[in-house]
């Protein structure tokens, strides 16, 4: 979602037999930053409140999900590349900042290499990378919850 979510890269990264899932997985995570369903609920002369049918409330969820493809739609295509950009996508933008934050301070990573140290230990040291790696995240999940 980072990479997505930055206008330099956008799609360009993915292999193009994968391009159609990573978007998939883009605009479904988009819709959860869509917001709320905003409906217009106006008081009638034979009811004091007017609450929308089961049709309108269905038809207000389309039309979000609409707009939502849309505006990654309209960002997938823009050529732009710089960060200025985002300010036409509000969406995407929101995406951009939640997944592109810079850590405020070095204290997780440290963290993370002194938990290498717990799990890396002289009967651990012939562990292949990924198995370090699998085994330095869980300690970090795992202590972290």
């Amino acid at each position: 979602m980072a990479s997505i979510s930055h206008p330099y890269f956008k799609l360009r990264w993915i292999p193009p037999s994968h391009l159609e899932a990573f978007k998939k997985a883009f605009l479904d995570e988009a819709l959860t930053f869509g917001g709320e369903i905003t409906t217009s609920h106006t008081p009638s002369t034979s009811a004091f409140f007017k609450f929308p049918s089961e049709t309108e409330t269905q038809a207000a969820e389309v039309d979000k999900v609409n707009s939502v493809q849309l505006e990654c739609l309209q960002y997938f295509q823009n050529p732009d590349v710089s960060l200025s950009m985002l300010q036409r996508y509000p969406i995407v933008k929101t995406m951009f900042r939640k997944y592109n934050a810079a850590l405020p301070t070095s204290a997780p990573v440290e963290r993370m290499f002194s938990y290498g140290g717990i799990v890396v230990t002289k009967r651990r040291h012939s562990l292949d990378d990924e198995s370090v790696e699998t085994l330095v995240v869980l300690k970090y999940n795992h202590v972290s919850l």
